[in-house]
């Protein structure tokens, strides 16, 4: 059985932080785009989207690259539930 992956083109993320330097922000920004880069989406069409909104909060002592993943996990249901 042969699987279909879908293309994820994203050309600008935007993320509100509160409580985070600038340095944990580029951090995040690259664990964010490490994960993406390491995602398939199973089935369906590429598309591309004029936006989409996601509200996560970083839990206390979480560290980036945890919040990275659930800011990928959550941008990834957002796709395949409007997708």
């Amino acid at each position: 059985m042969r699987q279909t992956v879908a293309l994820i083109e994203i050309e600008r993320l935007a993320l509100k932080l509160k409580g985070i330097s600038e340095h944990e922000g580029n951090v995040l920004a690259w664990k964010i785009r490490d994960a993406l880069t390491h995602t398939q989406i199973a089935g369906g069409q590429n598309a591309r989207f004029d936006g989409l909104k996601i509200g996560v909060e970083r839990q206390k002592g979480e560290s980036m690259d945890i919040l990275g993943k659930r800011i990928v996990a959550n941008l990834l249901s957002q796709i395949e539930k409007t997708g």
